[in-house]
C-alpha cells in the first residue's frame, strides 16, 4: 500500500521511457506524467484512501496493475 508516495520500478523495461497514469475505480484520470527514469516516485498525498489503478505505457505496449492508498 501507498501513503503518500507509490514507487514504480521500470526496470524490466526496454527503456525507462515510459507514460504514468494513475485512475480511480471509476476510470477517472487522476495523474499523469512521463517516466524519470528507470524509478519513478508517483505523489499519491491528494489521493483519498482507496483503491487506483495504476497504467504503465511505454515501448507500444501498456500495462495495468492496482495499488491501495491508505491514510
Amino acid at each position: 500500500p501507498a501513503s503518500t508516495v507509490l514507487n514504480v520500478d521500470l526496470t524490466g523495461l526496454q527503456s525507462g521511457n515510459a507514460q504514468i497514469e494513475v485512475y480511480d475505480t471509476y476510470g477517472r484520470l487522476l495523474s499523469s506524467a512521463p517516466s524519470l527514469g528507470w524509478l519513478t516516485a508517483v505523489n499519491t498525498a491528494a489521493f483519498e484512501s482507496g483503491n487506483y489503478i495504476l497504467k504503465i505505457s511505454a515501448d507500444g505496449k501498456a500495462a495495468h496493475k492496482k495499488f491501495l492508498v491508505v491514510r
